[in-house]
This record gives structure tokens, C-alpha cells and sequence, in this order.
């Protein structure tokens, strides 16, 4: 049986070199990457998950810890983790951590992961850290972390983290509205004193807001969660003013839903009597009556990806701490035309 010593000697590579290879690692070039599957394809080698478990003392399992899976950005970023997993011979232990005490969630399911004895742990959008108890267990260990999207307004900088460019999405999708012709624009924010996320895409429209320096838009500002019970109270605020605005950014797409809902109970046609933005590309966003324009953030990838850097892990003993941000792309539909 043709091993991966035995591939790395042929192709005149280390064994590292060829198993990130065989692994698609973005630190392997293209062509290195395809020379290696060819040989390996050719050579009919099959890697022995197993085996290699057993020889390094890993449980080829990961934890995840995710606040929910009932939302599809959260659900989606974890199918993109299982994916990955599945291919490479591993399988996930989910925890889910909804609770009015994020910290001790974290602490009872991560407790409960170092018991499986997992090799790693991938964590999506949180707004608080570990504490330094549990960094203590897991460092000691040798547990490998990655977060995804994390949450809070002070991320930590010691490890890796895969985020989406929340910045340049909110700032596109902005100038989408201006460059239609609004003269004054509703922004729906999202919890901005405790949310990374939410802070991102407000600054993505202040900035572009303020491109236009003395001929920029008037704006209208309200807030409120990502979800859709918050977003129609923040959607009443802005369509309930003596003047609204014609167009409206909303933070998430379930936000930009909850406008459409107040928008039709107001008697306003979208996009005839008011533009709508969302944010996410959620499921929901292509079958609303005027289906939404959005800023498409690659949660899957996300995922992928957020595995894949846990085996890079893996595979080095002083792995530096990374962040890599994936970008997002607006994608014009039928909820926005041009200012009347």
C-alpha cells in the first residue's frame, strides 16, 4: 500500500507539504497542489484516517460550538464545517450555546468537548472569549482553536479567525442606493455596543455615506437586533416618520424581511414607494414578493475554510495567529429601482 512517506519521496516534497496538498491548503501553490493528485490518483493511494489517528494520538473529531442552528447563516457556516470534516475523516460534536449566560454555556459545552477528548474547537459568532480557565485546560492539551465571525468588540488576537468583509458589503450596498438616486436613506443597525459585526456595517455606510462629502444623502438612523421581532419595531421607527426615506439598509436580511412586512401593512409598494437592502443572501431573500437585493456573504466557505485551518494547526507546532477575511459581493435584485 502506497503511503504518504512514500508519495513525498516521489514527488521529491516533505510529508507535510504533500498532506496539505492532498488537503487543497491555500500555503500549497496551484500546480503543486494538482501534481500532487495526479501522482497520488495514479499511485491509488487512500489515505488511512485511522491509522494516522491512532499514531498521533488524535480523536479525528472537532467541536463546534455554534449560539443556534435555527438561523440559516449560522446553520450554513456549520454545514460548511461538517462538509469539510466528512471529507477529511473527521466527524463534528455540535454544542449549542443559546442561553442568557453565553460565557457559562460555552464553559458547560466546551467541558463536556475536552471529555470527548476533541482536537480542536471551532466557535461561530460569539460575543464573549473563553475564560482564561478554559484557555488554560485548552492550551494544555493542545487543543486547536478557530473562530468564525466572532462577535464581540474585542476579538481575540491569539488565534486564528475567518470573518466575512462586513465593512466593504455595507459600504456597496450603500452606494447602491445612492448611485439610484436617494436623497435620503434609512439605516437599521444592529447592536453596535456589543457586535463586531454590527459595527462593521455601519462604518461600510457611514463611509460611503461620506464619499459624497456636501452632496451625501440625509440619513435616518434606528437599531436593533439581527432578527425579525426586533427589526419590525426598528422598521415602524423609520417608516412612522413625518418624512421617511425612500430607501432603507437594513443589518440581516430577517431585519430587511421585517420592513417588507411593515412596508405591505403601510400600503407601500417595493420598489415603487421604497427601496430595500439586505444583508446575508439568507434563503428567505429570493422568495419575498419583490425578491431582496443583498450582500452575499460566502457562509459556507466560511465554514470550509474554518476547518481547513484547524488542520493547518495540526499540522504545525508554532502556527501564527491568523485572520483571513473572505469577501462578499452585492447581488441587485427586484427590491430596489430607481428614486422616483
Amino acid at each position: 500500500m502506497v503511503t504518504l512517506k512514500d508519495l513525498a519521496k516521489a514527488l521529491n516534497l516533505s510529508p507535510p507539504t504533500v498532506s496539505r496538498a492532498l488537503r487543497d491548503s491555500p500555503r500549497v501553490n496551484i500546480r503543486t497542489r494538482e501534481r500532487v493528485k495526479r501522482r497520488a490518483r495514479e499511485a491509488g493511494y487512500v489515505p488511512n484516517h485511522v491509522a494516522s489517528g491512532l499514531k498521533t494520538s488524535q480523536s479525528r473529531t472537532i467541536g463546534v460550538l455554534t449560539p443556534s442552528i435555527n438561523m440559516s447563516y449560522w446553520a450554513t457556516i456549520l454545514e460548511g464545517i461538517e462538509e469539510e470534516a466528512n471529507r477529511q475523516g473527521y466527524s463534528a460534536i455540535i454544542g449549542i450555546t443559546v442561553n442568557a449566560e453565553e460565557e457559562r454555556a460555552v464553559s458547560a459545552n466546551v467541558t463536556s468537548m475536552l471529555q470527548k477528548r476533541v482536537d480542536g474547537i471551532i466557535r461561530i459568532s460569539h460575543f464573549t472569549d473563553y475564560s482564561e480557565e478554559l484557555m488554560t485546560q485548552m492550551r494544555g492539551r493542545g487543543i486547536a482553536l478557530v473562530d468564525v465571525e466572532f462577535d464581540g468588540l474585542r476579538p481575540p488576537t491569539d488565534r486564528v479567525r475567518v470573518e466575512c468583509d462586513n465593512h466593504a458589503g455595507a459600504y456597496e450596498a450603500t452606494r447602491h442606493l445612492i448611485d439610484l438616486g436617494y436623497r435620503r436613506i434609512g439605516r437599521i443597525d444592529g447592536p453596535v455596543e456589543i457586535s463586531m459585526i454590527a459595527r462593521q456595517r455601519r462604518t461600510g455606510f457611514l463611509d460611503a455615506i461620506g464619499d459624497y462629502g456636501p452632496s451625501a444623502p440625509e440619513v435616518a438612523f434606528v437599531q436593533c437586533g439581527f432578527d425579525f421581532d426586533t427589526g419590525l419595531e426598528a422598521a415602524e421607527q423609520l417608516l412612522g416618520q413625518l418624512e421617511p426615506p425612500l430607501a432603507i439598509v437594513a443589518c440581516s436580511d430577517e431585519v430587511a424581511c421585517a420592513v417588507f412586512r411593515v412596508a405591505h401593512l403601510k400600503g407601500l409598494h417595493v420598489p415603487g414607494d421604497l427601496s430595500i437592502v439586505g444583508f446575508g443572501n439568507r434563503e428567505i431573500s429570493r422568495v419575498l414578493p419583490a425578491p431582496l437585493t443583498t450582500v452575499e456573504v460566502p457562509a459556507m466557505e466560511s465554514g470550509r475554510l474554518a476547518f481547513r485551518q484547524f488542520l493547518e494547526q495540526m499540522d504545525e507546532t508554532d502556527t501564527l495567529p491568523r485572520r483571513i477575511t473572505l469577501s462578499t459581493r452585492l447581488l441587485v435584485r427586484e427590491s430596489t429601482g430607481p428614486a422616483r
